[in-house]
């Protein structure tokens, strides 16, 4: 396992998020006091491994980027995700990282413990894709 290994986070957010609703991409909308962006871009912050983070935005959204932290690189993406990863990727291309993360912006549910969990399984196997159980529920109410 590589301990020193430098670790690049890019996180996706040029997506619409139309299905949301509201007057903002759902990336950028509030989530307990803060846009759902920052949820994912704050654990990738805060963990030891992860040595930079990339937020890849719609250049639609450039008035919301003043919301993230300072120290996060914004890179403008392209017309669809292919294009938006490949410009987060040539953003970083002339201090090339051992590993790159990519996430999305839109799923803010990111703890530490998993991204541990795929860091480690990625520095030992030279990739990992997390997957998590879906638990569906459906409500049927009156009035």
């Amino acid at each position: 396992m590589k301990e020193t290994a430098k670790i690049t986070a890019i996180i996706l957010a040029a997506g619409r998020g139309t299905r949301a609703g509201g007057m903002l991409p759902k990336q950028w909308q509030d989530l307990l006091g803060k846009p759902l962006i920052n949820w994912s871009v704050d654990q990738f912050l805060r963990h030891p491994m992860v040595s930079k983070v990339v937020v890849v935005y719609n250049v639609d959204d450039t008035d919301l980027l003043n919301q993230l932290p300072s120290n996060v690189l914004r890179v403008a993406g392209g017309c669809n995700r292919d294009d938006s990863v490949r410009c987060g990727l040539v953003s970083i291309s002339a201090d090339a990282p051992d590993f790159v993360l990519i996430h999305d912006a839109a799923r803010p549910c990111l703890d530490q413990n998993l991204l541990s969990q795929c860091i480690a399984t990625m520095l030992a196997h030279g990739a990992a894709a997390p997957a998590l159980s879906v638990h569906d529920t459906l409500w049927r109410g009156t009035d």
